[in-house]
């Protein structure tokens, strides 16, 4: 429902911001930059995405990656899965940074074994899954999104 609002919301604004960008008030990147920090974190069915940095809850922070990570870890225990988790990520900035949480949070949450396969593709994490026997698997990519963004 929070989706098809945003749009009715980005649609009933194009009349205006049409005009002030043919008449150069705002650059079609500041409207962009706009519209990224307004919707600056998603949740759905492929995950949770968001800006990095800024509130909990409103981007995605620190927090917001350790408790996404947490409810990951606890579903896995909580429908039998194995206790392995294959992890991979893009060439973000922010990679290393959000690897680290998801790893750390995955291990404080008993997780024995994490494989960290760095840099890769989502298909490389989904076949790898099965291959080592993991539980599940985790991508850090926001996809076409702008570098700014990550995601889980």
């Amino acid at each position: 429902m929070k989706r098809h609002r945003l749009k009715v919301e980005i649609l009933d604004e194009i009349p205006t911001i049409f005009d002030q960008i043919t008449s150069r008030q705002v650059s079609l990147r500041e409207f962009y930059q706009y519209k990224l920090n307004k919707m600056a974190f998603i949740k759905s069915i492929s995950g949770f995405r968001g800006t990095i940095g800024g509130k909990a809850g409103e981007n995605l922070t620190p927090q917001d990656i350790v408790e996404c990570t947490a409810a990951y870890a606890e579903w896995m225990v909580r429908n039998g899965k194995k206790n392995k988790v294959v992890l991979g990520r893009d060439a973000r900035p922010s990679g290393e940074m959000v690897s680290q949480l998801v790893t750390a949070t995955l291990v404080a949450k008993g997780f024995d074994v994490v494989i960290d396969l760095g840099l890769s593709t989502t298909p490389t994490v989904e076949m790898a899954v099965p291959h080592v026997g993991a539980g599940g698997g985790i991508i850090l990519t926001a996809s076409h999104n702008p570098h700014v963004w990550n995601a889980l």
